[in-house]
């Protein structure tokens, strides 16, 4: 029970956004300089100038620090194709991080200058080897624990986790119920008034919930949600208050007859 609640004092921390933000940017860069100084070293191999190893690992670190946040941005978003495309391009990374430090530590070990002077040391080279693996592998946690606190942050901004779906779907239909009592109470109030009246009232309301679930409609619009709650679902549901609206009126009118 502790642990849960533990957990969830976490991830409400997470949630948080200013807290999240700053997490984000700290593990951005630190996920760009862990790269940077890694790929660096695979880049001396390929490049015959320095400089032009500097500026590709520069390039890629930056390009490997900021996929966790687009990819768990398309999460957040609802586009989970591109999520897995971003997942995709972060293990493939992971994965050509992971050569090039075998390479890195082959060629060293293969250093013909070194292997002249009578320099080579085994117990060094399997020292290095494994401070090369520890440092990508903590660099491939560090990615993760971005993409999560990436997750996190937007979704939170967005209101687009599965929860928040649902809690908006149950606001649309209480404000749908509350529009549906809303005619209902002005026919209520109609028995007593001329039928041409009556009839003309009745039109105005019902105009007047179809201009509201068309102003609801753009507001989820503009919450990028409308995917998860069919369309259909809304012209079944004009078509039923419309239906129970001329129901009332024909009952009220026999009645009253």
């Amino acid at each position: 029970m502790n642990r849960k609640k533990q957990y969830k004092k976490f991830i409400a921390l997470l949630k948080d956004q200013p807290v999240s933000l700053a997490l984000m940017i700290v593990l951005g860069l630190m996920l760009w300089a862990g790269d940077y100084s890694l790929s660096n070293q695979v880049y001396l191999l390929i490049f015959e100038l320095p400089w032009q190893a500097n500026l590709m690992a520069a390039f890629i670190g930056a390009f490997f620090a900021a996929t966790p946040k687009l990819t768990a941005y398309q999460f957040a978003k609802g586009n989970y194709w591109l999520g897995v495309i971003g997942l995709i391009i972060m293990t493939f990374f992971i994965f050509i991080l992971f050569i090039g430090q075998k390479e890195v530590i082959v060629q060293s070990s293969h250093d013909l200058l070194s292997g002249l002077l009578g320099d080579a040391n085994p117990i060094n080279e399997v020292q290095e080897s494994k401070v090369h693996y520890i440092a990508t592998g903590l660099l491939s946690v560090l990615c993760l624990f971005s993409l999560f606190i990436s997750f996190q942050y937007f979704s939170a901004k967005r209101g687009s986790l599965p929860l928040d779906k649902l809690l908006l779907k149950r606001f649309v239909l209480r404000k749908l119920q509350s529009e549906i009592q809303l005619v209902d109470g002005n026919l209520q109030r109609l028995e007593d008034k001329p039928r041409n009246f009556a009839e003309s009232k009745v039109h105005q309301n019902i105009q007047e919930l179809e201009d509201s679930l068309h102003l609801q409609q753009q507001e989820l619009n503009r919450h990028d949600v409308l995917k998860e709650i069919d369309e259909r679902f809304y012209e079944n549901l004009r078509s039923r208050v419309i239906l129970a609206i001329y129901t009332t009126y024909i009952i009220n009118n026999n009645s009253k007859s």
